[in-house]
């Protein structure tokens, strides 16, 4: 893991053109080699190219290239997980009439009308309630919110 690490930083840290990476075509910007690592035509042959100070393992170079390659989409999915956690905490108003709330169905209405949650992640834990009537619940509350500001 250390070594992990130690060549994460590394290509986090230098900074390179297009020009230094064999095959790649210029596009004026300079890049640290770790957003190089994103690009799939780039391997870690070209960034040795491009840095041959910087050496690892093999094994260390594969890790640290697919970490980067999918950092994009790990930070996406740290992003959705704490709005999600943010989501959770909305207060459903008391006496909330679910009927009322356009795109939930009456089976939808009739659960949250019984289970009378106090938040929406507590919505989102009845029973049978589907994703897409807490997106429902939370655009209704999300414009309720708006119209009363």
């Amino acid at each position: 893991m250390a070594a992990v690490e130690r060549l994460r930083s590394q290509l986090q840290e230098r900074k390179v053109a297009a020009s230094a990476l064999p095959g790649i075509p210029s596009d004026g910007a300079a890049r640290t080699l770790w957003e190089w690592a994103r690009f799939p035509d780039v391997d870690w042959r070209m960034l040795q190219a491009a840095a041959p100070d910087i050496d690892a393992p093999e094994g260390v170079a594969e890790t640290v290239l697919t970490d980067a390659r999918y950092a994009v989409y790990v930070d996406r999915q740290e992003a959705e997980i704490a709005r999600l956690k943010r989501d959770d905490a909305v207060i459903v108003p008391r006496g909330t009439t679910f009927s009322a709330i356009p795109g939930l169905s009456l089976e939808m209405a009739e659960r949250l009308e019984r289970a009378q949650p106090e938040t929406l992640g507590q919505a989102s834990r009845v029973r049978g309630i589907s994703p897409a009537a807490v997106t429902a619940l939370l655009a209704w509350i999300r414009r309720r919110e708006a119209e009363a500001a």
